[in-house]
């Protein structure tokens, strides 16, 4: 009863901040490239409601091939530090599905449900 759903929340919690912080790594990524007009209000709130951040400028190029790998290194970075910690099992299975997620949309391709918006500037995982 109550155990489930204290897991389950301690799960989706887990889920969603790893998630964001993917999302974050791109952003990252971009500003390091001087892509400073990824840090606004919009990719605020896409990464952490949507698992996207939009970065025109770099949608092409090497600099998109930096921002998309960013990704998922951080993501499963982070999954092998989850799983070399004493952290709960709900929050390495969060930690572990978010690198998964970015291994196959980031570095496969797998996940590009959006594959028109890819070419202008969108990550999505």
């Amino acid at each position: 009863g109550f155990t489930m759903f204290v897991n389950a929340v301690q799960f989706l919690t887990a889920y969603v901040f790893f998630g964001a912080a993917h999302e974050l790594a791109h952003v990252a990524a971009a500003v390091f490239l001087g892509c400073l007009p990824a840090l606004c209000w919009r990719n605020l709130s896409c990464l952490l409601g949507g698992r996207c951040v939009h970065i025109p400028s770099a949608s092409e190029g090497w600099r998109c091939q930096v921002v998309r790998h960013a990704g998922w290194i951080a993501s499963v970075a982070v999954a092998c530090c989850a799983m070399l910690s004493s952290w709960g099992p709900q929050v390495q299975l969060g930690a572990c599905l978010t690198g998964l997620e970015a291994v196959l949309s980031d570095l496969m391709g797998v996940c590009q449900q959006h594959g028109d918006k890819v070419e202008k500037g969108w990550f999505f995982c």
